[in-house]
């Protein structure tokens, strides 16, 4: 079952990068580092426990309210910093019954190392295995965790600075996990 839901989040993690860009504008002038990596790291922890609510039933507009993400025209984010951090749902093309969450944050990647501890932690703690190292064909590097049977998938995907506005420095966190 792990092979199907790894190579549906590959294609989740492709799917979702790509358009991330276009959604939201590069934003200008740098904060402060000392008040943007725990502020942001929060909210991408929240974003991610968001994520976790939804696996166990939590409508998404709840569970995205929650975790401090504001509904507009594009759909549920949140901002701080230079950090602009979306939360979707995703719909991997297999296996059947299998879903997704999605946590979006562009912005400077510096500080995202903390957020990854982070979710290495929580995935030990969980009975996922090591992770496993990869790179995405959009040259993201990502960590990807998974439970023995393959039911529940993590992964980090970090993007490096394309130079382009609309493809700004980004990580990517998939949840995805297959009905019971």
């Amino acid at each position: 079952m792990l092979k199907p839901l790894a190579r549906a989040l590959a294609a989740c993690v492709v799917l979702a990068a790509l358009p991330a860009g276009a959604q939201a504008p590069a934003p200008s002038g740098p904060p402060p580092a000392a008040t943007v990596a725990g502020p942001a790291e929060g909210l991408a922890w929240r974003g991610f426990q968001a994520c976790l609510a939804i696996a166990r039933g939590v409508p998404l507009d709840k569970a995205a309210a929650e975790a401090g993400f504001l509904k507009d025209a594009t759909g549920w984010v949140a901002e701080i910093g230079e950090r602009t951090l979306t939360l979707e749902l995703a719909t991997p093309p297999s296996p059947p019954g299998a879903k997704g969450c999605v946590v979006v944050s562009r912005g400077p990647l510096a500080a995202h190392a903390g957020f990854n501890k982070r979710v290495a932690a929580w995935a030990a703690r969980e009975g996922f295995a090591a992770p496993q190292s990869g790179v995405t064909a959009g040259g993201g590097q990502t960590e990807q965790y998974a439970v023995p049977d393959g039911s529940r998938v993590v992964v980090v995907a970090r993007y490096p600075d394309t130079g382009q506005p609309r493809q700004p420095a980004r990580s990517l966190l998939f949840v995805g996990w297959t009905a019971p």
